[in-house]
Formats: structure tokens, sequence, C-alpha cells
């Protein structure tokens, strides 16, 4: 049933943002200013029901969009934490009133984007599985490009959400209303500051406000108008409803492609080896570690070959230790490590690289990057106890478990005394979002030679360039040391 005009919701969390309680600014997901509009026209507009509740006009809470014939895309905020049970779906039909028990379709799966944020309002997409495929229905394709849509194109969204922007009024009638995009993929959106995220949310609206998405609404799809209608967003939140300093904002799909092919299937997870850069110092070895990343959490076991070859500069059984084996990863694992042992020498000679090549993987995979080159930087060009900090290369993924980025640290020989060094992070092409900064300070003890500097790298769905940010050393105190290399970098390959 509807309390004082606001639809029973179905997860805990919607029901204290609807369940006729005041709506914080985040959770104000809403259509004002639009029209009836005959749901032939839009045939994957979805409606979202309470499977308890058996009239489906008091019923529906939340909007979605048919993207698959098993699949149906709308808001986090509208399911997390809800059984798969408690909802049904709906669509073709104009009024909720005559959708009938047979028009309402079960789910047996809820697919909430794992990098969601509630408090944020970032990553606000679910995707839930039919019970039953909708064959024959119409389907709606995802925005992949993440330069749609652009500053100002026309775009409509839909649903049978509150149609008053001072008060409750719920239509029976699915409602359109035509509007504007307000950013770009780069902008900014009304008086929302920091809050809005353009490459991966949406803002729309009109000069002036009165057209917007409202209450009930969210999940629901924003689209393209021209030539074909394409989803390019969701509902997602707004403060208010159709305030000229506060538009609507749509999670934006592009962001998300990636992922919502990985659950519906259509894509094998891709595994990459990264490159890895080790200062070779002058006795003894160490581990060139080459770190082989899995773009997705798997639900079945991934296994693939490695092995050193010759295709570097750098002689195996002289300069390092030949190797080969199989990576497993486990259900859930998204990360493995080659590592290769190089010998140091006090030869001063030039940088010489090696190779590590991924053979063909189990369980499903692709390799996405088969070669990994590894770097030995040579530091025999100066006397006494030396300092270094190596390159590294990783691949960004997609979602699940942050990537860590691992700067190798080595003094050139065991230290006769206890060494310490500083060390912070400095942006690059590689902003804010793209990497946890950190500072600290490294201590060598008088039997160690090497530390790791470990950076999270934060995955996205973005189609972007390969981005870098650096660690750099400073301050070093102890045995006399010099600080030869002071400045690693960090390459963060994108794979999208």
């Amino acid at each position: 049933m509807r309390i004082g005009q606001i639809r029973v919701v179905v997860a805990a969390a919607a029901i204290a943002l609807f369940g006729g309680l005041a709506p914080t600014a985040g959770a104000q997901t809403r259509i004002i200013g639009g029209g009836v509009v005959d749901a032939a026209t839009v045939p994957w507009t979805v409606a979202l029901f309470s499977s308890s509740v058996a009239d489906s006009y008091q019923a529906q809470f939340c909007g979605g969009s048919l993207i698959d014939a098993s699949w149906v895309l709308t808001a986090a905020h509208c399911v997390v934490g809800s059984p798969a049970a408690s909802i049904e779906v709906g669509w073709g039909k104009t009024k909720l009133s005559t959708y009938t028990a047979a028009d309402r379709h079960a789910i047996d799966r809820v697919e909430v984007n794992p990098q969601y944020d509630a408090g944020a309002d970032t990553s606000d997409i679910a995707l839930l599985h039919l019970t039953t495929p909708a064959v024959g229905a119409a389907t709606i394709a995802l925005d992949r490009d993440p330069a749609v849509p652009a500053l100002g194109a026309p775009l409509a969204t839909y649903g049978w959400g509150n149609t008053s922007s001072s008060g409750t009024v719920y239509p029976d009638d699915l409602y359109g209303v035509m509007l504007d995009d307000r950013s770009g993929p780069t902008g900014t959106c009304g008086s929302y500051g920091a809050v809005f995220i353009a490459d991966h949310m949406v803002c729309a609206g009109v000069v002036g406000g009165g057209k917007d998405a409202c209450q009930g609404d969210s999940g629901g799809p924003l689209v393209t108008t021209t030539p074909t209608p394409v989803l390019v967003g969701d509902t997602s939140f707004g403060t208010g409803c159709a305030l000229a300093a506060y538009p609507g904002v749509w999670a934006r799909t592009s962001s998300y492609a990636d992922w919502v092919d990985q659950v519906v299937g259509a894509e094998a997870p891709r595994l990459a080896i990264g490159d890895a850069t080790l200062v070779e110092g002058d006795t003894g070895t160490r581990a060139l570690k080459f770190a082989v990343t899995l773009d997705v959490k798997s639900t079945t076991q991934i296994s693939v070959p490695y092995a050193t070859d010759t295709s570097g500069t750098a002689t195996p059984g002289v300069d390092f230790t030949a190797r080969a084996g199989t990576l497993v990863f486990k259900p859930n694992a998204t990360s493995k490590v080659v590592s290769v042992p190089v010998r140091a020498d006090a030869n001063l000679e030039a940088t010489e690289t090696i190779g590590v090549a991924l053979g063909l993987p189990t369980g499903g995979a692709i390799v996405a990057d088969a070669a990994g080159v590894g770097t030995i930087l040579d530091d025999d060009g100066a006397s006494g106890l030396r300092l270094s900090i190596g390159d590294v290369v990783v691949g960004e993924g997609d979602y699940g478990s942050v990537v860590k980025a691992q700067f190798v640290v080595s003094l050139s020989q065991v230290p006769a005394t206890t060494v310490t060094v500083g060390y912070t992070t400095v942006t690059g092409t590689a902003g804010g979002r793209d990497f946890t900064a950190k500072s600290g300070t490294l201590t060598f003890s008088a039997s160690q030679r090497a530390k790791i500097v470990t950076i999270n790298v934060g995955r996205e769905w973005i189609p972007e360039a390969d981005e870098s940010f650096t660690v750099v050393l400073s301050g070093a105190t102890g045995g006399g040391v010099t600080v030869t290399r002071a400045t690693g970098t960090a390459t963060i390959r994108n794979d999208d």
C-alpha cells in the first residue's frame, strides 16, 4: 500500500528514504513537467513491484530498463539488501492498475555494483535477473561511449513517480519528460559541486528548472532521443525535484558497461601481466615482481601458465634465473605475482630487460596482455651505499578488490647501520580518484636490503588513456647512504 501517497518500497534502506519519511538530499530520485507516455512506444521501460503487495499501483516503488531478455538494469539504492523473492518486474503497460499477477515477473538474482556507495551516491547501478527470460520482449542498448551525451544533447526519462515538485501526486499512468544534458562528460552540475562526478554521472534538466524525475522514478531510464533511443543512465539522485540549481542526476551507463557485460556474461574474464622495474644492486639476488591481474572476480578457478623468455637483453643464468610455472586464481581472486630472481653485480653496464609471457589460460578466461617487460636498472656508476626506487606497471581492472602498485625500494648492499628514508605519492596524469595518496618512512635494519611501498589503485570502467603517478623518496639517513634514483613511476594501464 501507499503511505501518504509515498510508495512502500522493498529494500530496508529504500523504506527509510521514501516510506513516509522526509527524503534526504541524496535519496530524492524523481517526473516533473512531462506528460503521459504510451508504454508501447518505450516498451523497455520497467516498473519494479513489491511482491508482497497485490495492488500493482500500490506495489510499484522504482523503475528500470530491460537491457536483455533476462536482465533489468535499475538503481542500486532501489534494491540493495533486498532478497530477489521480494521484487517483481513488469513492462509493456501504461497504467499500473492494469498490471495483473501474470504481468509481474519474478527475479532470482540481485546484482548490486560492488563499488556502490550510498553515502556518496556513486556507482548507483544494479542488475536484476529474470527467473524466466522475456523472449521476444523489446530491449534497449546501453551507451558505451563516455563522450555521450554531449553538453546540451536532448534526452528523455520515464517513470511512474511523483509529478509534483511541491507535493505528492503519484499517477497511474507512465509519464515522460524531455530534458537536456547539463554537463557533458567533463563539466559540473548545477550547485552540487564535488558531489557530482561527471565521468560517472549524467546531469540532466532544463534552464530555470521545472522538468525532472521525482520520488518513485529511481532506477528508471535516461535515454538519447535521436536517431534511436540508447540508455545513457539510470535515475539516481537529486536535491528536491525540478529545482533550477539542482538538476537530476543519473548513473552514467558507459562507466559501467564492462561490469554489466561481465554480470550478463557477454565477456570472458581478462588476464593481463604488467611490467616491472628493479635496481640491480651489488651482491646477492633480489626479485623482479610482475603483477598478473584478472579484471573481475571470477566464480570459477582460473589457471594461466607463465615463463621467462629470451626477448629481453638480460642473459638467463647470468643476469637472472629463468622461471616457469602456473598461476592459479581461486574464485574471487584478482591478483597474483610472478617473481623472477635477478643476480646483482658490481659491473658498470647498460640497463637490461627480461621478458615474461603468459600462455593459454583455463577456466573461461582470455589473455588481454600476454607480455610483461622487466627492467633491470644498473647502479654501478656510483660508490658507497646507494638507495633507489623502481618503477611499476599495473592493469587497472574493472571492479572488485583494489589493485596494488608495489614499488621496490632497495639498497645496493646490506647496510652496516639502520637506514631510513621518507616517501610520498605525487599525482601525475592519474588523479585523486585513481589511487590512494600515501606517505611514510621506510626503515632498513642492518640485515635488510629491500622494502616495498604499496599504493592502492582504484578500479573503474571508463575507457581512457594510460595514466601515471609517482612515489618520491626524500630525507635518506644512515650509513652514509646516497639516493641514486629518487622517483619511481607507476603506470596504470587502461584495459577498457
